[in-house]
């Protein structure tokens, strides 16, 4: 069995394509090792199967990757690292510092709200010889559970579906909605059997003496107890999922609303789409100009271009500062990523934190009750990363409302098909579902411009496909239409620009459908008017 060792102060891994040379091809599966490459504060874990790349792993500052040892540790402890082409001479003096390095040492305790910079030697266990692979089992990704065979003094990192146990440092046990070891003072729901990704029970962690610590997480509601109903659960600040109309109007009432987003960097290559797709000059039934949703990146993203889009009256969102994949933030990652984005986006806007205050994760990777905490305690109206609805045509439902987090939903192909779904109840928060579509041929995807078209498709190609997925909504309980885009389908699929122009024009000549933000659609969901009143609602009302 592979020996893995871990810290608890890893903070940020990215998977990276495997290059010719690469320090791990004449390693041990597992095996974690430092590259001069890429220096001390960084190293590699090696892949576990074939065909898969190493995974890129950072230490928190000012820590450095010990390479005897296998840990983060103090700057003082640590030897540079050795050039792979040396390494197997200096084998043996590594071995020899082994031994005097292999603890960090401190004088002091640090005050702090997460975890200590104690490390821990496992041992790898497969999912045949332990529960925990009921954790991983069929997993495709990498991602940390806590252990409730162990009450939480173990956790399981489960890689590919292959289960490790590891240890928590003394003292400590591991925080689920975090995602670290932590102080039993700062764990709001203990790590036993129906906990974690399985539901959520009171905390039962007897008290344990560990570091002076000032908590600044935020404080999560309980579960509420017993299903969503319109008695427990009522508008504005509380809907449940489902396919009903808010409001309990009849759907002849409702406005047909189209939301039109777009993900990442708005750069100067991509901004004359934008520029061209917007010329048409729509206008919705109270005569001011349709508008989009941006969920903007800050790498690459022509600041100038953003403004602008801004100016003409289009929504904002973060969408994260790096794009890099989220699958193994940690708390204090998803905070500066997002919330780091926003503030960004508020400085270079000119604007204010009320005007910013929707997300969606890059990739659609969802970050648990992580990223689902960052959103409360930063006052974040909605998220939009959750995706799901029948992989099949035929067995297509009724499209779903948004819905608050006050009663999170159950994961499941419907939705939220994804892993670290919330399990906590997060009020007031709301999720705007990603809603299956379907290609002419009956491909499923999740965001729009994923539904495959061949290169060479036709604009009443792309046209003809928009109109059978707006017609399931129109024609049905009018649930928003939302059409999710990368400004690179306009690239991929030459055709498709001019499709959706020729899309968007033919639903604007009906009287009854407005393209509208994501705010905006939130605003009517939480204040349901019939048609002929949504003009009373404020954000309706006045032009930008």
């Amino acid at each position: 069995m592979a020996v893995l060792q871990i810290t608890s102060w890893v903070v940020l891994l990215l998977s990276l394509p495997l290059a010719t040379g690469h320090v791990c091809d004449s390693l041990s599966p597992g095996t974690l090792t430092c590259d001069p490459a890429i220096g001390g504060q960084k190293y590699w874990v090696c892949p576990t199967g074939a065909n898969l790349p190493p995974t890129l792993m950072s230490c928190a500052p000012p820590l450095l990757f010990n390479n005897d040892t296998k840990v983060c540790d103090w700057p003082q402890n640590v030897t540079p690292c050795p050039d792979t082409t040396t390494a197997s001479a200096s084998s043996s003096s590594s071995s020899s510092s082994s031994s005097s390095s292999s603890t960090p040492t401190t004088t002091t305790t640090p005050t702090t709200t997460t975890t200590t910079t104690t490390t821990t030697t496992t041992t790898a266990s497969s999912s045949s010889s332990s529960p925990s692979g009921d954790l991983c089992a069929g997993s495709i990704t990498s991602f940390l559970r806590c252990d409730p065979a162990t009450n939480g003094t173990t956790y399981i990192w489960c890689v590919l579906g292959t289960p490790s146990v590891m240890d928590c440092p003394p003292g400590t046990f591991f925080n689920q909605d975090r995602g670290l070891c932590d102080w039993p003072q700062n764990i709001v729901v203990a790590c036993v059997a129906g906990s974690g990704p399985m539901g959520s029970s009171p905390s039962s962690h007897p008290s344990t003496t560990g570091p002076t610590t000032t908590s600044t997480t935020t404080t999560m509601a309980p579960f509420p107890s017993g299903t969503c109903n319109s008695t427990t659960c009522q508008l504005p600040d509380c809907r449940c999922v489902g396919a009903d109309i808010p409001g309990n109007l009849l759907a002849a009432e409702v406005p047909q609303m189209v939301v039109l987003t777009f993900d990442d960097a708005v750069t100067t290559s991509n901004f004359p789409h934008f520029q061209q797709l917007f010329s048409d000059g729509l206008k919705n039934p109270n005569n001011c100009s349709t508008a989009a949703t941006f969920f903007v990146s800050g790498l690459y993203s022509s600041w100038a271009s953003v403004r602008q889009l801004w100016e003409d009256g289009h929504e904002i969102a973060s969408h994260s500062k790096t794009h890099s994949n989220p699958r193994f933030w940690s708390a204090a990652t998803w905070e500066e990523e997002i919330q780091g984005m926003r503030t960004k986006l508020v400085q270079e806007l000119n604007a204010n934190s009320s005007q910013v205050t929707g997300m969606r994760a890059p990739f659609l990777e969802l970050g648990g009750n992580a990223q689902f905490s960052m959103l409360q305690g930063n006052d974040f109206t909605y998220d939009s990363s959750m995706f799901g609805g029948s992989y099949s045509l035929a067995w297509a439902t009724l499209p779903l409302w948004p819905f608050t987090l006050h009663y999170p939903p159950t994961p499941g192909p419907q939705l939220c098909d994804q892993i670290n779904c919330p399990t906590r109840s997060f009020p007031k928060v709301w999720e705007v579902p990603l809603l299956r579509q379907y290609s002419l041929t009956g491909q499923s995807c999740a965001m729009t411009d994923d539904c495959k078209h061949p290169p060479a498709a036709s604009a009443k190609n792309v046209t003809d496909f928009l109109r059978d997925n707006f017609h399931r909504h129109s024609s049905t309980n009018r649930a928003p239409f939302m059409i999710s885009l990368h400004a690179t389908w306009f690239d991929r699929v030459s055709a498709s620009l001019q499709g959706l122009r020729d899309f968007l024009k033919e639903v604007n000549a009906d009287p009854n459908v407005w393209q509208v933000t994501m705010t905006q659609m939130l605003d009517w969901v939480r204040h349901p008017l019939p048609s002929h009143r949504v003009q009373e609602l404020a954000s309706w009302k006045a032009c930008v």
